[in-house]
């Protein structure tokens, strides 16, 4: 949501201070998403993403009925007009969505949408991961023949890739199991191609690029004890060349364990891999935990065993510094949602809960996002909060954080064109995680980029063919510029 254009919610909910100079901001759950919200199923992915054309949500989860409109497991939410719409004429048949990612190959950014679903508007080669360039859907590669569970992606094998990870056993025809990369004209696999193993239904849930100080790579959390015949319960890092196990590794207590969520955190102590899951264990230590940090050196568990399933981790700020908070399933004393505190996990603003939306029997929190500075929340619960709202699988958080650190960094680079012309290639560092800024070239108000910046405070945009010579980035939220010379 472009949050500088887009002002109503924040203004009526959390910034009282307008009317009050006095007044203390409090973060506040708004129910405008979830209202109708689901008619069934519930929401997990929820990404925001602006093809150009302005800026939207995009939900996904198991749903035929999102605000009102038939969608079949995904919908887009236009924040201009308040309306939900379906994406395409037909939209997802027959399945639901896991992951939902924006990707550019180098031509082209789009919207890569995942999951197990037999196509997507009826094109062939759709099955279980679509692109959506903000008008159709078109085929990633052919197609994977099972789940895809995770999506990601990342550069650090010398281009862009973007990283596809679930339950399958080939990507567009080549062997991949569990596992492979697509750099926007064909897949590989991410290693020799033997994949994941284990004893009971292999498969990867999520995945995240981090470097722990030895330099990038890609960390894949899920139910397996192998990747390329490489011991890694749990948990696996490619560095780019090889697999291996993270430290001295994590063992589930069954085969039916897994990890689910994965995220980079700052607790004070310096910036941290954690993850959790239903319970498990670090090697060389006694007892089951529940989540558990990887500093680059070693494993530290966190919090207290919760038992149920942590769906989803995510760090979030809402004006008194960033805080780790989980979303999760069949944890009814922690109300499904909660932020850590001193070490233990506690019910986070009252939680959510209620009746749950059919055709489950308990409520369930599964999908946490970002939009602005603020904080999503999805599932199948119908109430939030302390003095209960109801809010039907869908619901935001408002943060009184600032919207800038006042330590961003902004960066430019040239890749020259064919035609002569040339890309700039914005880069924002050290920003606000999850805040949505706005860069414009040389002055031009038509050419704003808006960029949603990830965990870690990072991200990147394009301007696509410009003239060589000079040239000026702004990025207006923050006051702060820079130029270059293109040659």
């Amino acid at each position: 949501m472009n949050l500088q254009r887009n002002k109503v919610v924040i203004v009526l909910i959390c910034c009282l201070r307008a009317a009050d100079a006095g007044a203390q901001c409090v973060p506040q759950w708004d129910t405008m998403l979830g209202n109708p919200g689901l008619a069934d199923g519930y929401a997990d992915p929820m990404v925001p993403w602006d093809n150009g054309a302005g800026e939207k949500l995009y939900v996904g989860g198991s749903f035929s009925r999102i605000g009102g409109v038939t969608a079949e497991s995904v919908a887009a939410y236009n924040p201009a007009t308040s309306t939900w719409s379906r994406m395409g004429s037909r939209g997802l048949s027959s399945g639901f969505v896991t992951s939902i990612h924006v990707f550019d190959d180098g031509a082209l950014e789009k919207l890569y949408v995942s999951g197990l679903f037999d196509n997507a508007d009826g094109k062939g080669g759709t099955a279980n991961l679509a692109a959506w360039d903000g008008s159709q859907w078109s085929s990633v590669g052919g197609g994977v023949d099972f789940a895809v569970w995770a999506l990601t992606s990342g550069d650090f094998e010398g281009s862009p890739r973007l990283y596809v990870g679930g339950q399958f056993n080939s990507a567009g025809g080549v062997p991949a199991h569990g596992i492979a990369s697509w750099d926007g004209q064909e897949y590989r696999a991410v290693g020799s191609g033997v994949g994941i193993g284990g004893a009971f239904s292999p498969y990867i849930s999520k995945m995240r690029v981090w470097d722990d100080g030895s330099g990038a790579a890609l960390y894949c959390v899920g139910r397996f004890d192998t990747i390329d015949g490489v011991t890694c319960r749990m948990i696996g890092k490619w560095n780019g060349s090889s697999w291996s196990q993270v430290g001295a590794g994590l063992t589930p207590p069954s085969s039916l364990q897994q990890l689910d969520a994965i995220t980079v955190f700052d607790d004070g102590t310096g910036e941290a891999l954690y993850v959790a899951g239903t319970e498990f264990r670090i090697n060389g230590r006694s007892g089951l935990v529940s989540c558990a940090k990887w500093d680059g050196v070693e494993w530290t568990p966190i919090g207290q065993v919760v038992y149920g399933r942590v769906a989803n981790l995510i760090s979030w700020d809402d004006g008194e510094g960033a805080k780790l908070y989980f979303a999760g399933t069949a944890i009814p004393d922690l109300e499904y949602f909660a932020r850590l505190e001193g070490g233990v996990w506690v019910t986070a603003f009252g939680g959510v809960g209620g009746p749950a939306i059919p055709p489950s029997n308990w409520p369930s929190a599964f999908g946490m996002g970002r939009w602005g500075k603020h904080l999503l929340i999805g599932g199948n619960f119908t109430e939030v909060g302390d003095d209960p709202l109801i809010s039907n699988g869908l619901v935001m958080l408002t943060s009184c954080a600032d919207d800038c650190s006042g330590r961003e960094q902004l960066t430019l680079a040239c890749k020259p064109r064919d035609d002569g012309n040339v890309n700039i290639i914005a880069k924002v560092t050290r920003g606000t995680p999850g805040m949505t800024v706005t860069l414009r070239l040389n002055g031009d108000g038509g050419s704003d980029r808006e960029l949603a910046l990830g965990d870690r405070g990072k991200g990147k945009t394009k301007f696509r063919n410009v003239a060589p010579g000079h040239a000026e980035v702004l990025l207006l939220e923050c006051d702060i510029s820079a130029a270059i010379d293109c040659p």
